[in-house]
């Protein structure tokens, strides 16, 4: 690594904007075009780019500058290219299943009234559930994280989420069932 780029580093750890902007500028077109080959549209490569150095200026402390800027930039870049996608992949599931539940359609008064019942107990069970059980739930069931990507953004262990979600399961179970 260049004595300029480690000094900007250096600098960027000590939190100095001067020096951020200067990274900034020096990078973004390759962050942008990183993620341009890497299939995203243009929008979606800008909200990637400053994702990325926001990212950049949030852990700013944890920037080594003796090791490879680049490659960790990129890293970053391609890690958030990943969310993304995860991200795309989540909705156009969700939308799926949502257009299939509305295919199939509610011709039967009962079946409807039985959907308004049941999503009535689940808007009870949420709101009386504690409030780290319910955000672990939400996190999974209805942001599709994974164990491991709830743990990291809660900052709890993986078996603590592993638990909330099998006691948030089982009050749904008792809300539904009465037992």
């Amino acid at each position: 690594m260049s004595t300029a780029l480690q000094t900007l580093t250096d600098n960027l750890r000590k939190g100095c904007k001067k020096s951020f902007e200067e990274i900034y500028f020096q990078y973004h077109k390759r962050v942008y075009g990183f993620c341009v080959k890497y299939g995203l549209d243009c929008s979606d490569a800008e909200e990637v780019t400053q994702e990325v150095f926001v990212r950049i200026w949030e852990v700013r402390s944890k920037v080594d500058p003796t090791s490879n800027f680049q490659s960790y930039l990129l890293t970053i870049t391609r890690n958030t290219i990943v969310d993304r996608f995860k991200e795309k992949i989540r909705e156009q599931a969700a939308r799926a299943y949502q257009m299939s539940f509305l295919d199939a359609g509610f011709n039967d008064i009962e079946e409807s009234l039985n959907y308004r019942e049941l999503q009535s107990t689940i808007r009870g069970v949420m709101a009386n559930i504690p409030e780290k059980r319910r955000k672990v739930f939400e996190l999974s069931r209805l942001e599709g994280l994974s164990h491991k990507e709830i743990s990291k953004e809660l900052g709890i262990s993986p078996k603590t989420v592993e638990n909330q979600i099998a006691l948030a399961l089982q009050d749904f179970r008792v809300a539904i069932n009465g037992k």
